[in-house]
């Protein structure tokens, strides 16, 4: 992670801000509201006018006039006035209590009351929402509907973000072909490349697609050459355990990638390889795609994320109750997935039946993976485990 060094900035229109990191603290610059407002349709006036109402002798001011929203406050009520006043409408100066129309009679030229008012009732203060030089948003974080809504209503019209990170995607293997295709032999379809393209676009990343090496040294480390020209980012698939044909490594190293992980001690996913060249990460996946979606979760999503420039790139870490067991012990650290559940108020998971690295059918409806420590024994309904959303 220390290694990876975050995309450089733009600046990007407010309607495309959307899951945008932030590359910049931005500040308040105007309270919201910006004045005293009303929360309701009603009448403005002094609450030191209303104290003796009572439903028996209620007490019954002159009004002085309306204000509506996108009006000026320009009506002064005197003492014994009011000044209807309609939602979101400045409250004109002099009154301090607003009261709601339901709670009143009235005509066109009287409001007629029956309880006391509090000062400062119904009234939302300037800068009771937001003050000058609050945070509104912090650099690296991403920016969701909220926050939109927070910079538009500070006039905001734009903000300075991280690019979205490039990534090349290749794919290795001569066993691969591509859906559309008449299988010929033991081909098989590459079904790895549009979920991890779909999981990088859904992660904030331009994906693109390179193409399929085969299994060819040469053309593993020409594609690498050629991502690391104009990517901030390279994922490769298959290739990467310790067969004759598993050549990633041995391409990363020649297309000048300092080789820095090789295996990783996590099933699935022990196949597994990773680099970095000028700041750039290149991480090579197993090539079979339930085991090449668990490492893109547990590993290359991080490192993608700190390539994006987010601020906090690991998941939050959370206790799972297992609703279900499973039968094996984990010799290494063991990663389950399956649906998120809740059980009695606490986060649960019954692990999908189908956890080999092949299955991709046990990613299906999946929302967690929850990590076994190495030396466990049989997961067993019951147990408690750490894990994180996905």
């Amino acid at each position: 992670m220390a290694h990876v060094t975050p995309v450089a900035t733009e600046t990007a229109p407010l309607e495309s801000l959307l899951n945008r990191i932030l590359a910049e603290d931005i500040h308040a610059r105007i309270m919201v509201p910006h004045y005293d407002r009303s929360p309701l349709d009603g009448y403005a006036l002094m609450s030191a006018d209303t104290q003796s109402a009572t439903p028996e002798s209620p007490v019954t001011l002159h009004v002085a006039g309306e204000i509506k929203a996108g009006d000026t406050a320009d009506i002064t009520p005197a003492p014994g006035e009011a000044v209807k006043i309609l939602t979101g409408a400045p409250v004109p100066r002099g009154a301090d209590a607003v009261i709601r129309y339901e709670d009143t009679v009235f005509t066109p030229d009287t409001v007629t009351i029956s309880h006391p008012l509090r000062p400062g009732e119904n009234i939302i203060y300037a800068g009771e929402d937001v003050k000058i030089g609050d945070v509104l948003m912090t650099r690296g974080t991403r920016a969701d509907l909220a926050e939109l809504g927070m910079l538009a209503s500070q006039g905001f019209d734009r903000a300075l973000v991280f690019q979205k990170p490039r990534v090349a995607l290749i794919c290795t293997g001569s066993e691969l072909t591509e859906p559309g295709t008449e299988l010929q032999g033991s081909q098989i379809y590459n079904s790895a490349r549009p979920m991890l393209m779909a999981a990088l676009e859904k992660d904030g990343c331009q994906a693109d697609y390179l193409g399929c090496a085969a299994d060819d040294l040469a053309k593993i480390t020409a594609l690498i050459r050629s991502a690391l020209e104009d990517h901030d980012a390279v994922l490769l698939t298959g290739g990467v355990s310790a067969g004759d044909y598993d050549l990633v490594p041995s391409a990363m190293e020649q297309a000048g990638i300092s080789l820095m992980i090789r295996g990783v001690r996590m099933k699935p996913g022990m196949a597994f390889a990773c680099g970095v060249s000028r700041g750039r990460p290149c991480i090579g996946l197993s090539g079979n795609p339930a085991a090449a979606m668990v490492s893109y979760h547990c590993i290359a999503a991080p490192l993608l994320r700190k390539c994006a420039g987010a601020a906090v790139c690991v998941p939050p870490i959370l206790r799972v109750l297992m609703t279900g067991d499973f039968g094996k012990t984990s010799r290494c650290e063991r990663i389950l997935r399956g649906p998120m559940s809740f059980e009695d108020g606490r986060l649960a998971m019954c692990p999908s039946d189908r956890q080999g690295n092949v299955m991709i059918s046990g990613l299906k409806g999946a929302d967690l993976l929850v990590i076994v420590p190495e030396g466990h024994g049989p997961v067993k309904k019951g147990d408690v485990l750490e894990g994180f959303l996905i």
